[in-house]
């Protein structure tokens, strides 16, 4: 399992081609950078759709945990957003921009 640090920032790739899908609840992603058509559930579909542009960790955990049903732990929320964050990057649909100074 990958650790995110609170200064990462993350970011789509560049040229990826994204199609909803609303009636599968998914969202299909072409990485023509490592050809491959990626079928996302809608955790996916959410933090894609955050990292439009470049965002840091501690955002991204705020807004996707934020989103969960109260219910839902803050730590059950981190490991499901780690999960799908290491997907996103092993299939080239995100990617690290460097660093984000707010922090330091």
């Amino acid at each position: 399992m990958l650790q995110f640090s609170q200064l990462t920032n993350l970011v789509q790739a560049d040229h990826l081609r994204l199609r909803e899908v609303p009636e599968w609840g998914c969202l299909l992603v072409y990485t023509p950078s490592n050809p491959g058509l990626h079928y996302l559930d809608i955790y996916g579909w959410f933090v894609v759709r955050l990292c439009q542009q470049p965002i840091d960790y501690l955002e991204l955990k705020e807004e996707f945990i934020g989103s969960l049903p109260a219910e839902t732990c803050a730590a059950d929320g981190e490991s499901t957003l780690n999960s799908v964050l290491e997907k996103l990057l092993a299939m080239h649909i995100l990617q690290e921009v460097g660093r984000s100074a707010k922090y330091e």
